[in-house]
């Protein structure tokens, strides 16, 4: 296939141009309406509006089919096996004659925008496709089109596309039945690559929204394909991200302990490393593609394969001293704070030689309490302000281990605590403050 020139660069446009927030006013009117659930957190939704069914059982990934209501300032009610979990108002302005309501976020956060779909039909033998985040955790994306999934990542044609309803629209020259592979990374990062879909049908004389979908760990995203007045196509994500850290010491202060471990001929944590160490979160593909773990140069082995679904971010957890090492695989929730004016906190015990659990207080309050080796306290979301100093401490029941009396935290981020080595000897663990996302 010899891959298109592109009619016009990217230019980013007001989301109110093809997708509209909530409004009013307007004369009494009906539009075609359907539901696409884009919320991984909910297996299915409903929509009823004014009462009138609309959809039920919408997978997600999925839409319903049309149905003509009144969108006159009207309640629509969007629920999960009978719980109403969003309630948005309509108007005939975001919804003049046809369009789509998006459903997204995760569960206990969700959020809608509209998709009007009565544009334009393009110019013959162009197609307009239009990109859409509707994965706030993600951050900004770029996107990229290429002939193929080998394709060098050289000009985006759309960038920065902000988190959570950020919008732009291409308009591209093909002809019918033209295939392109559609690569998202982070903004201004063509290595970090966060969906690829190897082949997408870009027809002549047809408008998409393609949009970009939250996922569990909250870095990587999914895709779906909508159709204006058309079908809606899937496209889940195919990889994972795992790190290894490692709180395993040597014998003694003498005796360091190096740690390599290994994935699909990926390198987790480089071996040049002292222990303690962390490595840098790798995608990788999902499934239980074994981990190899060498320590001190002699092969560990772990007790079972890490098992990784696709969209997560993992941590596999080492610690104690070689002879007796153990392991543990979590799964890390780097989502961001869905309230405004907080952040998140987690705290990682990875100690020996510590009697009973970790607790983590920020001004002296407990957050995260009893935190066992081997384990993550559940994060945390402390109401705070940007730039606020706080006092941060782990503590051994009334012993403090970590104290950070300045820490200026920031809201909407995720900080992470983590507690590396030997508790018994000062010398030999690490304490480590950072943010996560």
């Amino acid at each position: 296939m010899t891959f298109m020139k592109w009619a016009a660069t990217a230019a980013v446009v007001a989301v109110t141009a093809f997708v509209s927030g909530c409004g009013g006013g307007g004369s009494d009117s009906n539009a075609a309406i359907r539901l696409i659930n884009a919320s991984v957190g909910y297996s299915t939704l409903d929509l009823t509006v004014n009462g009138n069914t609309v959809g039920t059982g919408i997978a997600y990934g999925a839409a319903s089919d049309y149905s003509n209501q009144n969108v006159n300032a009207t309640t629509a009610t969007i629920a999960n096996n009978g719980t109403t979990v969003l309630a948005p108002t309509m108007s005939s302005v975001s919804c003049p004659s046809r369009c789509s309501l998006v459903a997204y976020g995760w569960n206990g956060s969700i959020a809608r925008t509209i998709i009007q779909e009565n544009r334009d039909q393009p110019a013959a033998g162009t197609s307009t496709l239009y990109l859409l985040n509707l994965a706030p955790d993600a951050g900004s994306l770029d996107f990229y089109l290429t002939a193929s999934p080998t394709a060098a990542l050289t000009t985006p044609v759309a960038s920065s596309v902000a988190g959570g309803t950020g919008a732009v629209t291409v308009q591209t020259i093909g002809t019918a039945g033209s295939n392109y592979t559609l690569t998202i990374t982070g903004a201004g990062q063509p290595n970090d690559v966060r969906l690829q879909v190897p082949s997408i049908s870009l027809p002549a004389l047809q408008t998409a929204t393609f949009i970009a979908t939250a996922t569990s760990g909250g870095t990587l995203v999914n895709g779906m394909m909508a159709i204006q007045n058309g079908a809606v196509t899937n496209y889940l994500g195919t990889n994972a991200r795992l790190r290894v850290v490692s709180g395993i010491t040597g014998v003694n202060s003498t005796t360091p302990s190096n740690v390599g471990a290994y994935r699909n001929a990926l390198t987790l944590l480089d071996p040049a490393l002292i222990s303690p160490a962390i490595g840098d979160y790798t995608t990788v593909p999902p499934g239980s593609d074994p981990v190899t773990i060498n320590i001190n140069g002699s092969p560990f082995t772990l007790p079972s394969q890490p098992t990784l679904a696709s969209g997560g971010d993992y941590t596999l957890l080492l610690w104690g001293v070689p002879g007796n090492v153990q392991s543990k695989l979590i799964a890390d929730d780097n989502r961001l704070p869905t309230t405004a004016g907080t952040a998140k906190f987690r705290l990682t015990n990875a100690l020996t030689n510590q009697a009973g659990g970790l607790n983590l207080a920020v001004n002296y309050s407990p957050l995260v309490s009893n935190v066992l080796p081997g384990f993550t306290g559940v994060p945390a979301q402390p109401l705070t302000v940007s730039s606020v100093s706080v006092d941060l401490q782990v503590q051994a029941g009334s012993n403090v281990l970590y104290d950070v009396p300045t820490l200026t935290v920031q809201q909407g981020s995720v900080y992470e605590v983590m507690m590396l080595g030997d508790a018994a000897v000062s010398s030999q663990y690490v304490k480590i403050l950072r943010t996560a996302r």
